[in-house]
């Protein structure tokens, strides 16, 4: 009598969970192209940061120099300031980012690029931090008395007891999954608040050496010119408390990018085959 059926059609019912999939599938693609655009604008920023760093902490003062002659003792200064931001910011920011970037590669792959930048950024923030203690031995001045100080040993504390907990729970031994999955928001949660204190603490050594160095350095260069505080208005002439305002705020980038792409939910990596069948 009627010209359609009131029968369930099981064939087309069970063609609409695929479909679904199919459709989330191709969403995910889609947002995962604009992951990939940002991901490379990040890893630009980075760059930029730390050419930039090179430029100033390989300029002011000598340059980077070991050198334990005083009128080179500077030289661990700019070898503290460069090794800090290129251990705390740029390696730590392409820790982060490493499991998100690598996602379409096995997981032991994307763990081994994750440990690797970390093991990297420990190396370059100790000798950086060694620097300091070479250049506070021979002047001599006293150790730890500044906040920028103690967040410093606070953070190379902490991001070596985080390094340490991760090699542990996911690497080697191992522990279980049921623990690893427990542990993984806590490891992801404090990841970033150690970058947020990183920036924090790169912002405050670079006040402390803009005041102390870059000043002196450009009022000292342009005294006999008639521009001896030329840094303090922006004006001096190899305009490099520019390019120094410049590094400062990339680093504020970097870090800003990273932990948008870290944090944003559609953007995570999805258990690739190798990792569902370890898992």
């Amino acid at each position: 009598m009627y010209p359609y059926s009131e029968e369930v059609d099981l064939a087309a019912a069970n063609l609409i969970p695929e479909v679904d999939k199919a459709a989330e599938h191709k969403k995910y693609k889609q947002t995962m192209k604009y992951f990939d655009f940002a991901a490379l604008i990040t890893h630009g920023v980075g760059v930029i940061m730390m050419v930039l760093s090179g430029f100033i902490f390989g300029t002011v003062d000598g340059g980077l120099q070991w050198s334990e002659d005083k009128s080179k003792i500077a030289g661990y200064v700019n070898f503290h300031g460069f090794l800090m931001t290129l251990g705390f910011i740029f390696f730590q920011g392409e820790a982060l980012l490493a499991y998100r970037v690598h996602r379409h590669e096995i997981k032991l792959f994307s763990k081994i690029i994750h440990g690797a930048f970390h093991f990297i950024a420990i190396c370059a923030f100790g000798t950086g931090f060694a620097a300091m203690l070479k250049f506070k031995a021979n002047l001599p001045l006293k150790h730890f008395y500044s906040f920028h100080a103690w967040l410093g040993g606070l953070l190379i504390f902490f991001y070596i007891l985080q390094f340490i907990g991760g090699f542990v729970n996911y690497a080697f031994p191992k522990t279980s999954i049921k623990v690893r999955k427990s542990l993984l928001p806590f490891h992801r949660g404090f990841g970033k608040i150690l970058l947020g204190a990183s920036v924090a603490q790169a912002l405050s050594g670079h006040a402390s050496y803009y005041m102390q160095h870059i000043q002196p350095y450009e009022n000292n260069k342009y005294s006999n010119t008639g521009n001896a505080g030329c840094a303090l208005t922006l004006s001096c002439p190899d305009h490099i408390d520019v390019i120094y305002n410049f590094c400062v705020l990339s680093i504020i980038i970097y870090a800003g990018l990273v932990y948008t792409l870290i944090s944003k939910d559609t953007w995570i990596r999805r258990p690739t085959p190798d990792e569902i069948k370890q898992d």
